[in-house]
């Protein structure tokens, strides 16, 4: 017992959904779906600095349906930009996203890390000298001088062109339910530019959040996406979830035993819905620790 990882188990056991799963099973169709979104937009990007208009992603569901768990998973599996494969930016709400200079800031950070701050800077003073106001109704697709829409994107690659990124990046926006506004929206004009990729930069969008979230996508005017381009999240398979299980286990050092079949029995009567079997796995965590492995 003493391989047991307690203090791991401790530490699941009170966080709740707020961390990236230890141990991630299933949704392979929406993952590869992401990835390949990514893998393509990189390979058009680098035989001739084109881009794949229609990339954007969304990904909906019911409440704790696993979209949160998901973009966490795919944030911690890619390691960050370099050799090709995707970097993600993860924005936990719309309005993180809507903030210009702090978006601006966090995606020049990914690019170049270090230089977000110095870089934020520089932009905020750009910006002032054209009379604006950062955020939203200011830089977001206002015309400049030069009459070239401003915007976070756009200010970023001022500073770091697409030509010299290492990896396609992937912009997450969890919570998309919530975004307000509407086509005329200057944050809406921004991901339709993201959507058809009018941005001389590797870049996909995926949009994640409850299951009006595409009626979201179409009051902003964002994407004209093919029904392909939706996931919709619902119940894990058996198999699935035994996957989880089992990953799980031997991920905090469990012995294999009966518990599994008692976690897998619960799963079922709760047509192994996401959180219904996080929250088994997390009352036994709390057993194992109180029980000090015993």
């Amino acid at each position: 017992m003493s391989d047991i990882d307690l203090e791991g188990l401790n530490r699941f056991a009170k966080a709740g959904d707020r961390d990236a799963p230890p141990y991630f099973a299933g949704r392979q169709e929406v993952l590869e779906d992401i990835e390949h979104a990514a893998g393509e937009c990189w390979r058009a990007w680098q035989d001739s600095r084109r881009t794949t208009p229609g990339a954007t992603r969304v990904i909906q569901g019911a409440p704790d349906a696993g979209k949160s768990s998901l973009l966490m998973h795919l944030e911690r599996s890619w390691s960050g930009p370099g050799g090709g494969a995707p970097a993600m930016l993860l924005l936990r709400d719309p309005t993180d996203f809507m903030n210009g200079k702090a978006f601006a800031e966090r995606l020049v950070n990914m690019l170049r890390p270090g230089r977000g701050k110095e870089i934020r800077t520089e932009i905020s003073k750009s910006w002032q000298l054209q009379g604006r106001v950062p955020g939203v109704g200011g830089q977001l697709g206002e015309e400049s001088r030069t009459g070239i829409p401003d915007d976070p994107i756009n200010a970023v690659l001022a500073h770091v062109p697409g030509e010299t990124w290492t990896s396609p990046v992937v912009i997450a926006i969890d919570e998309f339910q919530a975004a307000v506004g509407d086509e005329t929206s200057p944050h809406a004009m921004v991901l339709r530019k993201l959507h058809t990729q009018d941005y001389a930069a590797p870049v996909v969008t995926v949009l994640a959040g409850l299951s009006d979230t595409r009626s979201t996508v179409d009051r902003l005017g964002i994407s004209r996406a093919s029904i392909d381009a939706v996931s919709a999240l619902g119940c894990m398979s058996e198999a699935e979830t035994e996957n989880l299980i089992e990953g799980w286990s031997a991920h905090f050092g469990l012995p294999d035993g009966h518990w599994q079949v008692t976690m897998l029995e619960l799963a079922r009567a709760g047509d192994f819905w996401p959180a219904h079997v996080r929250n088994a796995l997390a009352s036994f965590a709390e057993e194992v620790v109180r029980l000090e492995g015993d």
